[in-house]
């Protein structure tokens, strides 16, 4: 496999023959394997972008009109506003998103440490062991199970997992969805729950002031 872009129709394939094109051009597709020697992308992507599993690649200027699969890359930054979804899950140097996302980000088994805008989708953030405050809007769920989150400033509009988690000791915000703490140490639930509430294997709580319009699961 190597690497390739789509352009109006016709296929473009290595590093050498896509980065002959101009900066001004916009491709439809792109996919740069794990043998690209780009460290740099300046293009505009009207579709997805596909650098999963890419060495070399560090930086990320262009604009991403679908969605952006980095998983397993070595990708360090990234500023422009992507259209779609964002998987940087299995990434070790990419610690911010300074970037507006379209879609939902998914960071499992990631470095990430800050997120800088809302974003309209879902937060995947399970065995994320850096990310410990989130002080932006999710538009979905926040999945955080086996994090070391500690707290959230906005209202969750869907489902909030802090399954197996040490540091998320207490609910001061709405859960619209399902809040699933199983294992968890959390300490007080003072703000309602739209739908079920599980505790399972819970040790630590010890006031639950907010209104739960769903089962509770204990």
């Amino acid at each position: 496999m190597t690497s390739y872009a789509i352009l109006n129709g016709d296929l473009v394939i290595g590093d050498e023959a896509i980065q002959a094109y101009s900066k001004e051009t916009i491709f439809d597709f792109v996919k740069l394997d794990n043998t690209s020697k780009i460290k740099e992308w300046n293009y505009d992507v009207s579709g997805d972008l596909d650098v999963a599993g890419t060495k070399e690649l560090k930086v990320i200027n262009g604009k991403i009109g679908g969605d952006l699969w980095a998983s397993k890359s070595s990708l360090e930054q990234m500023s422009a506003p992507i259209g779609g979804d964002v998987d940087i899950s299995d990434t070790i140097f990419l610690k911010r998103i300074d970037a507006n996302i379209g879609g939902s980000i998914f960071a499992n088994n990631s470095n990430l440490e800050h997120i800088e805008y809302d974003i309209n989708g879902s937060l995947y953030i399970e065995n994320t062991h850096n990310f410990k405050s989130l002080s932006v809007k999710i538009g979905r769920d926040i999945l955080a199970s086996y994090s070391n989150l500690e707290h959230v400033l906005y209202d969750i509009s869907g489902d909030f997992h802090i399954c197996s988690t040490n540091h998320f000791k207490s609910l001061t915000i709405s859960v619209f969805g399902d809040f699933k703490a199983n294992n968890s140490k959390i300490e007080r639930i003072e703000r309602n729950i739209g739908g079920s509430l599980q505790i399972r294997g819970t040790k630590y709580l010890q006031i639950i002031t907010g209104k739960i319009g769903g089962m509770i699961f204990c």
